[in-house]
């Protein structure tokens, strides 16, 4: 008698904290999808939205109140529709005082994450352990037939007045979240936080010479630095430009008569270092003031190298001398513009 007992209070128990389960599951789930990037669009905003503009409340307000509404007068406990209102404010606070701050200091989506999960889950933690403290018949549980029955009420069967206030009051804060959401959830894939330069270091300057000779090895330092929180694919196109005089082209920027694509490199920089790799070249042109530009692109470069692609341009003003030999490879453009 006594197991029976047993098993009947062990999944009552269970029961008792179902909602708390699902909140901790779906936080779980749901920053493992987006620190890892398996979800994209709208599937990530959705995402993001619930985790950042209810569950860590919940967890808090789960914590503060663990007995029903009803059931002790002295201490006044909210009811289910104060319950979500209050999660949803606490969530704000929380995004706006604990999580904003650690975007604003350069910590990347991960580091975000980490703090929303943390929080939560510690919340979800001390909510289990108040409410099964408390005496059964006391413990709050998720009443799913009263909040659709309440939800009908507040909408269908309400008057048409009361009815578009309580739809209005639920979209603004739906858009509220969403809204707060989308920094973390569709984070512009075209930005990168990195740092490049045509130097042996961060605070290494231009060491090498500008001038070299045609047709012979040279090679030239760049350095990468990764400032963000995953490592990156780094592709540097090295181009030598011959460049006319805008006034004569009627362009905004002075004409790329000609120009030759002499090599091209890709390293992996891990997040938060950096590296010097030499990339070497061999200059066909011949010519003074000619630019040795260096596209760097990160993960993917398209099939034509140029400044309004890249996602960095370097570039060094130099002279080719004539030397013992030449090479093919350089084309002439006529019309085309550059930067």
């Amino acid at each position: 008698m006594s197991t029976v007992r047993s098993t009947r209070e062990r999944s009552s128990s269970l029961t008792d904290v179902t909602d708390l389960l699902v909140v901790a599951g779906y936080t779980g789930v749901a920053v493992a999808l987006l620190a890892g990037g398996v979800v994209e669009g709208p599937t990530r905003v959705l995402l993001a939205g619930a985790l950042l503009g209810f569950c860590p409340g919940y967890a808090v307000v789960s914590a503060l109140y663990p007995v029903r509404a009803a059931q002790r007068r002295n201490q006044p406990q909210p009811g289910w529709a104060e319950r979500g209102a209050i999660a949803v404010g606490t969530s704000l606070v929380l995004l706006v005082l604990g999580v904003l701050p650690f975007s604003v200091l350069g910590f990347g989506t991960g580091a975000v994450l980490g703090v929303v999960l943390t929080v939560t889950l510690a919340g979800i933690a001390v909510a289990a352990v108040r409410r099964l403290r408390v005496p059964a018949d006391e413990r709050i549980r998720l009443p799913v037939r009263r909040l659709y029955r309440d939800a009908r009420e507040a909408t269908v069967d309400a008057p048409s007045v009361d009815a578009a206030l309580n739809v209005a009051l639920a979209v603004v804060v739906v858009v509220g979240v969403v809204t707060l959401a989308v920094g973390l959830a569709a984070p512009d894939r075209g930005v990168h936080y990195s740092e490049v330069a045509l130097a042996d270091g961060a605070d290494g300057e231009w060491t090498d010479t500008d001038t070299f000779q045609q047709g012979a090895a040279a090679s030239l330092p760049l350095f990468v630095e990764n400032d963000d929180d995953e490592d990156h694919n780094y592709t540097a196109v090295v181009v030598l430009e011959r460049l006319g005089d805008a006034r004569n082209n009627g362009t905004a920027g002075p004409a790329v008569l000609e120009r030759a694509a002499l090599s091209r490199a890709t390293v992996t920089v891990p997040a938060g270092e950096g590296t010097t790799r030499r990339i070497e070249f061999t200059p066909p042109l011949r010519g003074s003031e000619l630019r040795l530009s260096v596209y760097v692109y990160v993960e993917s470069e398209p099939e034509t190298p140029g400044a309004e692609s890249a996602d960095y341009h370097l570039y060094r003003w130099v002279d080719v001398n004539e030397g013992a030999g030449s090479l093919a490879g350089s084309e002439t453009v006529g019309a085309a513009a550059g930067n």
